[in-house]
């Protein structure tokens, strides 16, 4: 994997990018989720590797997917920690994390673990890498990001 600058200036716009995919995601706006992706983005996941926005549907399919609750970030490499569950028909909402990759403003690279613990190991991250962002507001269109 190419090696970036961790830069403070790049951490809000790429947290921006993984905070809109997963709104995008959770409204089941395919279309933009779509569009934030680099067309042959990277999906890992418990069944394994694929590549390809074509995939991206099929990868995300009928699961319900609540919305972040906490981001870790160092520079493009980000995880958020969220609800999902295992199909749309089903109620029960149970935490996982995703790991992002961001490459010129469109994830490069997404994978769904079971625990926080993988996803920020997968990342090389650690809970010292926690950022802030105010939550959703009901009136509100977006996240505010705050690093």
């Amino acid at each position: 994997m190419e090696e970036f600058a961790d830069e403070p200036s790049s951490w809000n716009s790429s947290l921006d990018v993984v905070l809109a995919w997963c709104d995008a995601v959770e409204a089941r706006d395919f279309p933009r989720a779509i569009s934030l992706c680099h067309e042959d983005v990277e999906l890992e996941w418990p069944r394994g590797l694929g590549r390809g926005t074509r995939l991206l549907v099929t990868w995300v399919g009928p699961r319900k997917w609540g919305p972040p609750s906490r981001a870790f970030q160092r520079g493009r490499l980000i995880v958020v920690e969220r609800g999902a569950a295992g199909a749309a028909n089903v109620s029960a909402v149970v935490p996982e994390a995703v790991f992002f990759e961001v490459n010129a403003a469109r994830l490069a690279r997404i994978g769904r673990y079971r625990s926080l613990r993988d996803a920020l190991r997968e990342a090389s991250l650690s809970l010292d890498d926690e950022v802030i962002f105010a939550r959703r507001c009901d009136d509100s269109s977006g996240w505010k990001c705050t690093a």
